[in-house]
């Protein structure tokens, strides 16, 4: 089942996109809803064979693994590599913290993931999830973090440059990644760093006229 994935990323179409000067690469398990449906118990009805990724939680976490084992093979081993899962389904019996807890166990293992960052949500319509900006996803990053002693970055409507700081300076994760704040203010990094007084961040020569509000 997961060896078309596997030839994806040995032949040149991967080799060809990671052009010089790029820094990571992120595999997205929540995203593609393949990983993320095989990976929760409710949407893989799939039976419990040795050879296909259903039945049990082994089974279930196949098609990541051996999609981050496709992507190591051919991305260089001193660059960092970034892994994207589904936090919780927000489903009774569906995929859950504690499950992403002992997949998150398994990455640090393994040694060849990085940093996990996650979503939530998204795989079936009778999900209750909360959604109010800054934090409600945070606790995911911190738990991973402590619990699985792996590297994580925290999502989820954040927007604050007060409350980016806080995560970090506390050490609930080890980075924030912004997502739809950057649509409505590009500059927002700029912006931030003006409103937590830092004084390391240089504002690009053609807009520092514009560094004076």
């Amino acid at each position: 089942m997961v060896r078309p994935v596997e030839r994806l990323f040995s032949s040149g179409l991967f080799q060809n996109r990671c052009k010089p000067g790029m820094s990571h690469v992120r595999g997205t398990g929540t995203s593609l809803r393949e990983a993320a449906g095989f990976a929760a118990s409710f949407a893989n009805r799939l039976t419990s064979d040795s050879r296909v990724t259903g039945g049990s939680f082994e089974n279930r976490i196949r098609f990541l693994l051996e999609t981050i084992d496709a992507i190591r093979r051919e991305w260089r081993a001193d660059l960092p590599l970034f892994v994207r899962i589904s936090a919780t389904d927000w489903v009774e019996g569906g995929w859950n913290i504690e499950d992403s807890v002992h997949l998150c166990r398994i990455l640090k293992e393994r040694g060849d993931v990085d940093l996990v960052d996650y979503s939530s949500g998204g795989n079936d319509p009778a999900q209750r999830m909360p959604s109010y900006p800054g934090y409600y996803q945070v606790p995911f990053a911190e738990r991973l973090r402590g619990e699985a002693m792996i590297a994580t970055a925290a999502v989820g409507l954040i927007s604050a440059p007060e409350a980016a700081e806080e995560i970090i300076a506390n050490q609930r994760a080890d980075l924030v990644t912004l997502g739809r704040i950057l649509l409505f203010d590009p500059y927002w990094p700029l912006h931030a760093a003006k409103a937590l007084k830092s004084n390391t961040v240089s504002w690009p020569l053609q807009y520092e006229r514009a560094n004076i509000f």
